[in-house]
This record gives C-alpha cells, sequence and structure tokens, in this order.
C-alpha cells in the first residue's frame, strides 16, 4: 500500500491550497460564517468538569463531573440543531459487547455486515475532548454513521466507549481502546474480521488516541494496521500551533478549551511531549501506516493536522490531508456530505486494495 501514491488512499491528486489569508476568512462562505457567529453566540456551557475539592467526597464530584457532561452534551445538540437536520437511518443495529478492561469493563458495539469470508474492520474511538462523548448515548449518536459505514463498505465496525478523563487519565483510554484491539483479534472468527485489514478512525481525542495505538501496534504484536483515517486530530499537547489562537471571532477561549481538555486528561507532570499523547513528537513517524486527515480550514486544530501531515509525509509515510470549509466539529450540510464520502474512499481503498 505504502507504494502507491496519493490514489493509493482513495483521493486523487493534492490536497487543495489553502486560500490567502489566516485560513481564507475573507473568503468565507456567508452561510457558514452565519453559522459560526450563530454557534460562537451561544450560552456556553461550563469550560470544563471540576476538580475535586479538598474533603469532597468522591461520590459528589462524580456528579458534578457527569453533570457537567450532560450540559455540554445539550451544547452540542444546540450546536447540531444550527447546522440543520442530520440525515435519518434505519440499518441493523450494533451489538454491545462487555469487554474486561483492568478495573472494570467497557462496551463495544460490533456493527457486522453479511458475509461468506472474513471482511476487513474499521475500530472507531470517538471524540469529546477526552472527558465527554461517551457512555450509551454516545454509542447511539455513532450508530447511524458506522452504520452506513458497514453498509455501504461491507466492513465490520468496532465502536469502542472507552473510560473517560478526568476519572480515568492517561494510559486508560488508550489502554482501553488497545485493549479493544485485543479483543477484535482474539475474537476475529466469531466476528468475521480479516486481521491483516485492520484501520483505525477517530475523531479529535478519538483521533489522538488513534495515533496512539498505531504506535503500540508492534509491540502488542498486532498486524501492521492498513490506515489511520483521522478527523481534526490534536497531534501536540504543548499546543504550539498557531492556528489555535487565529478564530477567536468563531471559537472563543479556543487555547483556554484545548488546555483544560488536556490536563483533564495527563496525569499531573506527565511529560507533554511523550509520542503517545503528542504523535508529532515520535522517535519513528515510519511506524504509522498510510494516513488520511481531515482538518477544518476553520479549526483551531487546522495547523495540528497540517504539521502531521508534513512530518508523515517527510519520512515517506503515504499521507492525504484535506481542508474543508468548516471549524471543529460545525460546518455546513453539504461539507460533512464531502467529508463523509472522502472518508469512506479512504476506508475503502484502505480496506480492499
Amino acid at each position: 500500500m505504502t507504494s502507491r501514491g496519493a490514489g493509493g488512499l482513495g483521493l486523487q491528486g493534492p490536497a487543495a491550497a489553502p486560500p490567502d489569508g489566516p485560513a481564507g476568512t475573507a473568503e468565507m462562505d456567508l452561510r457558514l460564517r452565519e453559522l459560526l457567529t450563530r454557534a460562537a453566540a451561544l450560552d456556553p456551557p461550563p469550560l470544563a468538569p471540576p476538580q475535586p475539592r479538598l474533603g469532597q467526597a468522591r461520590e459528589s464530584w462524580l456528579a458534578e463531573v457527569q453533570a457537567c457532561r450532560e450540559a455540554h452534551t445539550a451544547h452540542a445538540s444546540r450546536l447540531a440543531a444550527l447546522a440543520g437536520p442530520a440525515a435519518g437511518y434505519r440499518g441493523e443495529p450494533g451489538t454491545d459487547h462487555q469487554v474486561p478492561v483492568p478495573g472494570g469493563t467497557i462496551t463495544v458495539r460490533s456493527y457486522l455486515p453479511e458475509r461468506d469470508r472474513p471482511v476487513p474492520a474499521v475500530v472507531h474511538l470517538h471524540g469529546g475532548g477526552f472527558w465527554n462523548g461517551g457512555g450509551p448515548a454516545g454509542l447511539d449518536a455513532a450508530a447511524g454513521s458506522l452504520g452506513m459505514i458497514r453498509d455501504s463498505l461491507g466492513v465490520a465496525v468496532i465502536d469502542v466507549d472507552y473510560r473517560l478523563a478526568p476519572e480515568h487519565r492517561h494510559p486508560t483510554p488508550l489502554m482501553d481502546a488497545a485493549t479493544a484491539v485485543d479483543w477484535l483479534l482474539a475474537n476475529r472468527g466469531a466476528l468475521g474480521v480479516d486481521p491483516e485489514r485492520i484501520s483505525v478512525v477517530g475523531a479529535s481525542a478519538g483521533a489522538n488516541l488513534a495515533s496512539g495505538l498505531a504506535q503500540l501496534a508492534q509491540s502488542r504484536h498486532w498486524p501492521r494496521l492498513r490506515a489511520l483515517v483521522l478527523l481534526a486530530p490534536p497531534v501536540d499537547m504543548l499546543m504550539a500551533s498557531a492556528s489555535i489562537d487565529e478564530f477567536e471571532e468563531f471559537t472563543p477561549r479556543a487555547r483556554e478549551l484545548l488546555a483544560n481538555a488536556r490536563d483533564l486528561y495527563l496525569p499531573a507532570g506527565h511529560d507533554r511531549r511523550d509520542p503517545l499523547i503528542s504523535p508529532i513528537y515520535a522517535d519513528d513517524p515510519k511506524q504509522f501506516p498510510a494516513t488520511f486527515i481531515a482538518a477544518g480550514r476553520y479549526d483551531p486544530l487546522r495547523e495540528d493536522a497540517a504539521r502531521f501531515a508534513e512530518l508523515l509525509r517527510s519520512v515517506g509515510v503515504l499521507v492525504v490531508c484535506r481542508e474543508y470549509p468548516m471549524s471543529h466539529g460545525l460546518g455546513l450540510p453539504e461539507t460533512w456530505v464531502a467529508v463523509a464520502m472522502d472518508l469512506a474512499a479512504a476506508i475503502h481503498s484502505a480496506s480492499f486494495e
């Protein structure tokens, strides 16, 4: 796969060059500008879950964390409503599996196609700043898009409900995701999965975890992953990308939001250059498989995506990095259609070529 050009990820030609100016805000579609302006004007939820107070009972603190999650989930629903109704889906549902992990269990939901031979598999890791987006509501929110991937591509899809910060800091979410891959490989016969054709898809925090999985593959004796498919990946916990500060008009307090998510995820004093959390500092970037990256032109993490793509390209890893007219997780319906089509093309190419 690495011997082919950009078409090897199902996308022909180079990524489009960014427009002039700071990510081309002067040329922004007026409908998108209105959408982002309206989104920025919504009353924001609390910035992040609180840290436990001195002497506070753990149950009391966890209740406050959950209340903050619920406020952010409600805010995300209001944001989604601004962009218009989502496409419906009524395919076959997934199946939940309880997978043992140190200290408990996690839910892994499988979406399996009709098959007469082993099929490729896609492991999905959700976003949410490492502390949100999980649980039954998170699994259900992803069901439509993951079911459509299964039905349209004929691949098995495995959705991982990894444990969340701040209750479970690094490396627990990453190790949960790794345990899910172990489970997938151990049950490949029952699931009908080809272990040589596994790709990982992640959005935002999930993209960060996906890049960590790629670095764990050799030490955990997995077959080499076919591809990483990353949407808006944060790849630098030092937060050195200039784009973080470019879009205050549309993403107020972006640096503070990102820093809070990072600090909730990382244990105190953890090295922020650790490649498992900051893949931009990987000692051996050649270990990454072919990678497709989708970045928002007005996303504070836009430069993270570009820097990671350039790192991979510099060592000969097959990489395609595309920019779309969107911010972090917010765009017009037609933009999401374009993103979904390109992601599906990259998954299909990685799985079947």
